[in-house]
């Protein structure tokens, strides 16, 4: 448990299954940022969804994969933030000239 600021109490849990669509409704958001930032590269948020990571996590443990990478924008810091608190590492850096 845990209290925001403005005293509303907040259940942190381990995702589940069942909690999937809500999950994929929370990247709407994602996908909103991503958007506003950059609208000649994404196309605003619809009904498309992407995986947990868990079930990334998950889904390459099955088929033996040993090595995930993605790409995150360099001006979504939380989002770099999140990945590398959950183990993801720097191992590339791409650079463009427009």
């Amino acid at each position: 448990m845990s209290t925001r600021g403005d005293g509303e109490t907040v259940n942190v849990r381990r995702a589940t299954v069942a909690d999937a669509a809500t999950i994929s409704a929370l990247n709407a958001d994602v996908q909103a940022v991503h958007a506003a930032a950059l609208p000649w590269l994404f196309k605003t948020p619809s009904a498309e969804t992407f995986p947990p990571l868990g079930a990334v996590r998950q889904a390459a443990d099955d088929r033996d994969i040993r090595q995930v990478a993605l790409d995150v924008w360099s001006f979504n810091e939380r989002a770099e933030a999140f990945f590398r608190r959950h183990g993801f590492e720097a191992y590339n850096e791409r650079l463009w000239l427009r």
